[in-house]
């Protein structure tokens, strides 16, 4: 069974138990249904892993704040709601604050990073045609601690590019700490 029809079974589990238990003279069917959503509950948790929280425990997960276009950490009490389901199969739910501050930090360094190209290289759409044009990039050597600069002409890389040697050079001077701080940080 998927993760996600998990999910659904539990929460209905959840919420059946939330009725039964709440009904303070309970027949004998519903104190027998009682104990086996008790028993299937316990079967599916043991089936889930434990990147989830607990039931009524906190996760966090990230939102951009559209007066700043910043991305931030929000606490969420987790109910096994539809939204926290989303959260979760879309890879935006963290156990531990610090985790979605970090992932938050290094969302908000791209987009420094992108606004940072846009005013400094702003004619620069890389051409991966015949591997005659140059482009640059950066990669980080944790013995020396220091950002190098790579340059392609063949092979397409993932990141950000650069269009010279001068201005990936500017770029590692002005934002170079920042960069391997929240991106490279051990």
């Amino acid at each position: 069974m998927k993760k996600e029809d998990l999910l659904i079974e539990k929460t209905a589990l959840i919420q059946m138990l939330e009725v039964y238990e709440g009904n303070v003279s309970q027949s004998n069917y519903a104190a027998i249904r009682t104990r086996e959503a008790k028993e299937q509950l316990e079967e599916i948790e043991t089936k889930l892993s434990k990147d989830r929280a607990e039931y009524d425990g906190y996760y966090y997960y990230l939102r951009i704040d559209t007066s700043t276009g910043t991305v931030h950490v929000v606490e969420e009490t987790e109910l096994l709601t539809s939204t926290d389901n989303r959260f979760y199969g879309a890879g935006n739910y963290y156990l531990t604050q610090e985790k979605a501050q970090k992932r938050a930090e290094q969302i908000n360094l791209e987009f420094k990073i992108e606004k940072w190209l846009r005013e400094n290289d702003p004619d620069f759409d890389p051409d991966w045609g015949y591997g005659t044009e140059r482009k640059y990039t950066f990669s980080y050597d944790r013995g020396d601690d220091a950002l190098l600069i790579d340059c392609y002409r063949y092979y397409q890389t993932q990141g950000h590019l650069f269009s010279s040697v001068e201005i990936i050079e500017k770029f590692i001077r002005e934002m170079g700490d920042e960069v391997k701080r929240v991106m490279f940080e051990a």
